[in-house]
């Protein structure tokens, strides 16, 4: 499933003639139609396969700022994938001897964009809590 087109035209530019638009919605339509004429659980088997497909993926690392693919990557995964990603990679980084200072670092950047009353809570919240492993 990997040949899925470009939405560029042959010179690169991004550019689409009328016809060529109103090809690419005869196709979507298409797409959408074959999809509702099936049955729900098939539906959902070809749509998780075309947003897998289409997913954000793992960041890749290949001549690029390591922050700015990590936020190229950030800005195109899901919610879930956030989430997921986000207590994954926190735990692996406990577990990997993340000392104090690794860790106040983290939490730091964690806060940074809180403002003074969303941090107050968090740190209240974190007096009310015990540690989880």
């Amino acid at each position: 499933m990997t040949n899925h087109r470009s939405s560029t035209d042959e010179n690169g530019d991004g550019s689409s003639t009328e016809a060529e638009l109103f090809e690419r919605k005869y196709q979507m339509r298409k797409l959408l139609d074959a999809v509702s004429d099936c049955e729900w659980p098939d539906a959902q088997m070809v749509m998780v396969s075309l947003l897998e497909e289409f997913r954000a993926g793992p960041p890749s690392l290949v001549d690029q700022n390591i922050d700015d693919e990590a936020r190229n990557w950030a800005d195109a995964a899901s919610y879930d994938e956030l989430q997921t990603y986000f207590l994954v990679i926190g735990r692996k980084l406990l577990r990997s001897g993340l000392g104090v200072r690794g860790r106040a670092r983290l939490a730091t950047r964690l806060l940074a964009d809180l403002s003074s009353e969303e941090q107050r809570k968090v740190f209240d919240e974190l007096r009310g809590s015990t540690p989880q492993t």
